[in-house]
């Protein structure tokens, strides 16, 4: 049999070394990586950190999107198709939908019905406690009224105005944030 000569202790420690330290990453000013910062926050489990100074102003819309409101039939159809429907607290405009499986999970009562989106249901929205609101902006009306003054997110879902395959391209690659 065989003896195997451990080394000491002292040996041992040496032979570890401690890693070199990186440089501490900097966040980037860019508002497309900026997001994307802010992802990797959340998904490392720092979502209660504070944001980087040098972010440029603007709404700050954290993601992924766990409870949303859903003011367009479209949207909704691509939140399905991206397989995060379950994202969808609540739909305004209910009678234009006609997709099953949010009709289903409405009588469930897993999504709220949230009104007609000129006139929505503030309590069912405050309720609800959504992450943003997903939009149309509508041309000349002069702001989203009541809506406005929640301090929840709204993103204006311009997706529909651009005029090349790229430009909706793009709309598509925000909404899988």
């Amino acid at each position: 049999m065989q003896e195997e000569v451990l080394p000491q202790q002292d040996e041992f420690e040496q032979e570890q070394q401690e890693p070199e330290e990186l440089p501490e990453q900097q966040p980037v000013l860019h508002p497309v990586c900026a997001q994307v910062h802010l992802r990797q926050l959340f998904h490392q489990g720092h979502w209660q950190e504070q944001l980087p100074e040098q972010l440029p102003e603007g709404t700050v819309v954290r993601t992924p999107l766990k409870k949303s409101v859903i003011y367009s039939s479209v949207h909704c159809a691509l939140l399905e198709e991206l397989g995060t429907g379950n994202a969808i607290g609540g739909v305004c405009d209910l009678k234009y939908i006609r997709l099953v499986a949010i009709h289903e999970r409405v009588a469930a009562g897993k999504i709220a019905d949230c009104g007609d989106g000129m006139n929505p249901d503030m309590e069912k929205i405050i309720d609800l406690h959504p992450d943003a609101i997903l939009l149309s902006p509508f041309e000349n009306s002069g702001g989203y009224g009541r809506v406005e003054k929640l301090n929840i997110p709204l993103i204006e879902c311009a997706d529909y105005m651009e005029t090349s395959a790229l430009g909706r391209a793009e709309w598509m690659r925000f909404y899988g944030l």
